[in-house]
Parts: structure tokens; C-alpha cells; sequence
């Protein structure tokens, strides 16, 4: 229902005359009679705590970074966690490998020699009924030793394995027995994995009674003897000893 307003400040119903106080509606100058509208109906006051953002009109939903799956505003133009450039679909510059040093070089050890024998102790307690006759004149052989590395085996021409410390006639020794490794001031012996493994005599002491651990090296000194198969014993000799 509209109503007027009368000179007295009443609102009135009737447009003619106020019915509050009787005087003419837009008697006065300067209060001429006007419809006020009604006000809107109250709006119950929202229950605390923000809407939700898909119930907000402006919402947007979070974007999932393609580079590295984190999870950013839905208005972000780089990835918060990586930098990946939404707008563009630039990755991030990958990081720079770290530069190593290198590791330092080993000096050459020339004129360190194995000298080679059949020993006659040695087979005494290796020896079962599947092995070879002890040789009948061993003969002692001296081989220069290479730089870094260098086989202890039997050569076999078909599988091009060709040791350069040659364990001859003694079958008990595989074909890739073992090797010498060059250290920063001497030499190990490293089993690799042999049938019937590799022991170490250190100068003037007797054999150890287990066998190396296949791929440990063995750190070896200047008279110290490496014995495989069931006579073969290698003596490792210093340059001018």
C-alpha cells in the first residue's frame, strides 16, 4: 500500500488529508505530497562462516601444475612451488648438475713384479681325488705388472680371455679368477667371485684360513703372496726387491 507524506512529517494512507492529523496532503510549500515506497522485506542475516567458493559467482577453481602436480590459485599465472608459467606453458629451467671433481689420478707404480710358482705346501692342503697331479718340474715365472689393473686367471682363446698373470696348468683356477688393483702407494687382490676362491699369505705369516670376500679388495704389501686354484701362489715384489 503507498502512502503520503503529510506537512506535519505523518504518513498518511489517504492522499487527500492526513488521517493522522487532518491536514491536507501538499498544503505546505515545499512538502508536496509523495508516494513512499514500502520498504523491502528484511533479509535474515547469514549464518557465520564464509560460503562456499563454488556458491561464490566469482570463484575459480585451483589449477594443478602439469610440472610438478602442486596445487595453485585458479587466478595464478606461475606455479607457486616450480615457477611453470601457466600462461605460456614454459617449464621451469632445470637445475644445473653439480660439478664434481674429479677424482685425483693415480700415480703410476712402475717396476712392481708377482713372481709365479707351483707350491708344494699349498697343494699338500688343497689337494682331494678330483685334483690335478702336482707338477713334476714347477718353474717359477716373473711378470711385470701393468698399470692399474691386471687378471689373474687361465687363458682361453675362445672366449678371447687372456690373463696377464697366467695361472697356467692348474684347472682349479678360473678362467677370470681374480685381479691385482693398483692403489695410491701399492697394490689389493679382489676375488671376483671365483669357484674356488682366493686366500692371502701375508709375508712370513701363514695362510689366512678364509677365503676373500668376492669384489672386497684385499690390501696387499711387498712379499705378501696371493694363493688360488691348488698349487698356484702369487708373490707381489716391490721395485727393487
Amino acid at each position: 500500500m503507498a502512502t503520503y507524506l503529510c506537512p506535519n512529517q505523518h504518513q498518511s494512507t489517504t492522499s487527500d488529508y492526513c488521517d493522522v492529523c487532518g491536514s491536507p496532503i501538499g498544503s505546505s510549500p515545499g512538502s508536496l505530497g509523495s508516494s513512499i515506497p514500502a520498504p523491502p522485506p528484511s533479509v535474515p542475516a547469514r549464518a557465520t562462516g564464509a560460503a562456499p567458493a563454488a556458491a561464490l559467482p566469482n570463484a575459480v577453481a585451483p589449477v594443478v601444475c602439469p610440472h610438478c602436480q602442486a596445487s595453485n590459485p585458479g587466478d595464478a599465472l606461475f606455479c607457486e612451488v616450480c615457477g611453470y608459467d601457466f600462461t605460456t606453458g614454459q617449464e621451469p629451467p632445470a637445475e644445473a648438475e653439480p660439478i664434481l671433481p674429479a677424482p685425483p689420478a693415480l700415480p703410476v707404480l712402475s717396476g712392481w713384479t708377482v713372481e709365479v710358482t707351483a707350491d708344494a705346501a699349498w697343494y699338500e692342503s688343497q689337494k682331494n681325488d678330483d685334483s690335478d697331479p702336482f707338477p713334476p718340474a714347477p718353474t717359477v715365472r716373473v711378470v711385470q705388472l701393468p698399470e692399474h689393473v691386471a687378471l689373474v686367471g687361465r687363458t682361453s682363446s675362445s672366449r678371447n680371455i687372456h690373463p696377464e698373470i697366467d695361472a697356467g696348468d692348474d684347472t682349479a683356477v678360473s678362467r677370470r679368477h681374480a685381479q691385482f688393483v693398483q692403489q695410491a702407494t701399492g697394490w689389493s687382490v679382489v676375488d671376483l667371485q671365483s669357484t674356488n676362491g682366493t686366500h692371502v699369505a701375508k709375508r712370513g705369516e701363514p695362510v689366512q684360513p678364509d677365503w676373500l670376500v668376492g669384489g672386497v679388495p684385499a690390501a696387499l704389501d711387498d712379499g705378501d703372496s696371493v694363493l688360488v686354484g691348488v698349487w698356484t701362489r702369487i708373490t707381489l715384489h716391490a721395485p727393487g726387491s
